[in-house]
């Protein structure tokens, strides 16, 4: 069992000295159990907008000193937590960006710093672990970072869960975030009526959530270097060692990937999508065939159809139920296709990334049949007998 935790408290579960002594006692029992725990705290419920308003008076302030003054929310969370902790017996250490030991180094980007992963990754071993196989309990301020140079720096929104999954990544650790919410659900509870909990989500499904507008974790947080990286959400009140919500998963670098079936388009010719009782008759005489979708596209004039595989009879039986039902005019399709697909962390962070996949396969004259975009990942569609050439294209362009 891996024995190392980093536990990160947020401000909605930091409110007040009753829940700062709450949080403090879960970390306690987790060490009964054996853990080696890093703490990282982000401000208290409130601090960090008093703060901003403070800053508000003074219309001149540069980035620099605004991540100063920002900064003292999580360095006052991280010195409660540390009296708390010794009160429950904890050999618990403050660890603040003043402090000789600070580990988390970043870019000059003062208010959305970039972290420095050699340099944060080589303090992180030397000064925090040691400490750890000493028992002792350090307490990193989240949110914050400091430049070579010494200055104090703000990582931008979801600053603290960067600053606990960096930590984690380093150390071999498992991610554990105490939040209000506790886990992670099918739907937004506010939002909707009988929402269940997830026990367990990849990382590329709580991408996908997240980007969706789900408030589960900020995406910046899949931009970090990971290394098979776990994350567990959990209630303030459970045991933080298990339970929650678990996400798995966090290692997909940049890749571009061929898919091993060929792909089939098939075009519609009507608007099969205003109305949803077209598409539950087409998709019922394609789940005959056996075929798989792979996705849909299309708009009042036309419907597209991406499918996997190469059977010629799909295309009569789609025919035969339009002109039967009347639900279009015509159809024609496109055969032997392959999906290229183009995933990974900080694919958004790529300037210009749909000019760089279909520039250099024009200039090549590589037909593209199709580009489907689904938050972190971008889907192409060429030629089977293009597919080598195509990948290694896109690969060379985007820089792998």
């Amino acid at each position: 069992m891996n024995k190392y935790l980093v536990v990160k408290f947020g401000g909605s579960v930091l409110q007040d000295q009753m829940s700062i002594k709450k949080c403090a006692e879960s970390v306690n029992n987790a060490q009964l159990q054996g853990f080696k725990i890093v703490v990282v705290v982000s401000a208290i419920k409130g601090v960090t907008d008093k703060l901003l308003s403070i800053t508000n008076a003074f219309p001149n302030m540069s980035s620099e000193n605004l991540d100063e003054i920002l900064s003292l929310g999580e360095e006052q969370s991280s010195l409660l937590m540390e009296k708390n902790l010794k009160k429950l017996g904890v050999d618990a250490i403050a660890i603040t960006p003043n402090s000789k030991d600070w580990p988390i180094i970043t870019d000059n980007k003062h208010g959305d710093a970039e972290p420095l992963h050699i340099q944060t990754q080589s303090l992180i071993l030397k000064k925090i672990k040691p400490r750890l196989n000493q028992n002792q309990t350090p307490i990193i301020c989240g949110f914050i970072g400091k430049t070579v140079s010494g200055k104090k720096t703000t990582l931008g929104r979801g600053g603290s869960d960067t600053t606990a999954v960096l930590l984690a990544n380093y150390l071999n650790a498992e991610v554990v975030l105490v939040k209000d919410t506790g886990r992670i659900f099918s739907g937004d509870p506010k939002k909707i009526k009988d929402a269940i909990p997830l026990s367990r989500l990849d990382a590329e499904e709580a991408n996908m959530l997240s980007s969706g507008g789900a408030k589960i974790l900020h995406n910046k947080v899949f931009k970090q270097k990971l290394n098979n990286l776990n994350i567990r959400i959990v209630l303030i009140d459970e045991d933080i060692t298990k339970g929650g919500t678990l996400i798995t998963g966090f290692s997909s670098e940049l890749e571009v990937k061929i898919s091993e079936k060929p792909t089939f388009l098939i075009t519609i010719i009507g608007d099969l999508l205003s109305k949803s009782n077209n598409l539950k008759l087409i998709f019922s005489q394609i789940a005959n065939t056996g075929i798989k979708i792979i996705s849909i596209t299309g708009d009042e004039k036309a419907t597209i159809l991406y499918l996997e595989g190469d059977d010629p009879s799909t295309l009569n039986k789609i025919h035969e139920i339009i002109k039967e039902k009347k639900i279009g005019k015509a159809v024609s399709d496109f055969n032997n296709l392959v999906k290229i697909t183009i995933k990974g962390k900080g694919l958004e962070t790529i300037p210009g990334l749909i000019q760089k996949i279909t520039n250099p396969l024009a200039k090549q004259e590589l037909n593209i049949y199709g580009i489907i975009t689904v938050h972190s990942s971008i889907n192409v569609f060429v030629k089977w007998i293009d597919k080598e050439k195509a990948k290694l294209l896109i690969e060379k362009e985007i820089g792998l």
